[in-house]
């Protein structure tokens, strides 16, 4: 006889980042984060934490400053979270 194992769906969660610049200012960033959060729930993960960092342009290696690329690291070990956005 089979046995079937029953388990629990897991919720996928994302930490979001966007980037506040000289040509991109506070208000468009958050719009786009706030568009980023929707299509993340669509696709059924659940947003735990929404960031954004001033910089004169994104960085080439990190996008955002080496602080924020560590915190968001760090924010989605301690929540469980295995998706950072940005």
């Amino acid at each position: 006889m089979k046995e079937f194992v029953i388990s629990e769906a897991q919720v996928e969660t994302a930490v979001l980042v966007g980037l506040i610049t000289q040509t991109q200012d506070e208000r468009k960033t958050k719009e786009y984060l706030d568009e980023l959060e929707f299509l993340a729930e669509t696709a059924g993960a659940e947003v735990v934490k929404k960031f954004t960092q001033k910089l004169p342009t994104a960085n080439s290696v990190t996008y955002v400053g080496k602080d924020k690329g560590i915190y968001p690291k760090r924010r989605r070990k301690r929540t469980g979270s295995r998706n950072g956005h940005f």
